[in-house]
């Protein structure tokens, strides 16, 4: 069941790496991210147009990072005016180590487009990308791996419509690496799912909110993608 859902998860992420997933609420996979990439004095550079957007630099100095925020108005987007430029000037100047940004603020209801800050990511050599994308995905197209996207969250509550209790993230081959140099080995630990494929499990497993999860996965696959997406827009225009 576990290989079921990353295999789906991996084809609605639009990704070739690996999956995993965890028993818990879709904030459990945003701390696990940072706690696995990221060490003491480590820098983080935070894409801020929202509530949770900006979070990301309170977590990140919960644990000890150089957290830095380029911050927007929270009805703007990075692809509005000079945002693009602020962030490479940011980057340049700072040179973090991870960046995060959201891909759906969920109080806006704001989508930052991800693909040009992927390719300013991989120009720049920074080393990851996070991206938070827990109320988008299963609403919008996600291409994690066409963005440059290294670690790209998600939950399976908000567009997927399971109960709050199972999140997973993508995790790229250079995400690993880091991870593997920090060592964390917590509860949301990503080393701790790196063979969770081969059902070596961590703790147990929560098979009801993965099998809800599935259903969720399936139902939406049933749908098809793209009549999804646009059910979600039409919905949207409506409000």
């Amino acid at each position: 069941l576990y290989s079921s859902v990353t295999a789906k998860l991996g084809k609605l992420l639009n990704t070739g790496s690996d999956v995993i997933t965890m028993s818990g609420e879709g904030m459990l996979i945003l701390w696990g991210a940072l706690k696995s990439c990221l060490g003491r004095g480590d820098r983080l550079l935070c894409i801020d147009t929202g509530v949770f957007g900006g979070g990301f630099a309170d977590m990140g100095a919960a644990i000890g990072c150089q957290a830095e925020k380029v911050s927007f108005a929270p009805d703007s987007t990075i692809n509005q005016g000079e945002a693009m430029q602020r962030i490479e000037d940011a980057v340049k100047r700072f040179r973090p180590k991870m960046i995060t940004v959201v891909h759906c603020e969920t109080p806006s209801g704001t989508i930052n487009p991800l693909a040009e800050l992927g390719a300013l990511k991989e120009r720049l050599g920074v080393p990851l990308l996070c991206v938070d994308a827990v109320s988008s995905l299963g609403g919008l197209e996600v291409r994690a791996d066409d963005w440059n996207v290294d670690i790209l969250m998600g939950g399976s509550q908000k567009c997927l419509s399971a109960p709050p209790s199972m999140c997973f993230a993508s995790v790229s081959a250079r995400a690993w690496d880091e991870a593997q140099k920090v060592g964390y080995s917590g509860y949301d630990s990503f080393l701790s799912f790196k063979n969770a494929h081969k059902a070596v499990f961590p703790y147990t497993p929560y098979r009801q909110g993965t099998a809800a999860l599935n259903e969720a996965l399936d139902m939406i696959f049933e749908e098809g993608l793209e009549a999804c997406f646009a059910r979600h827009a039409r919905v949207a225009g409506e409000a």
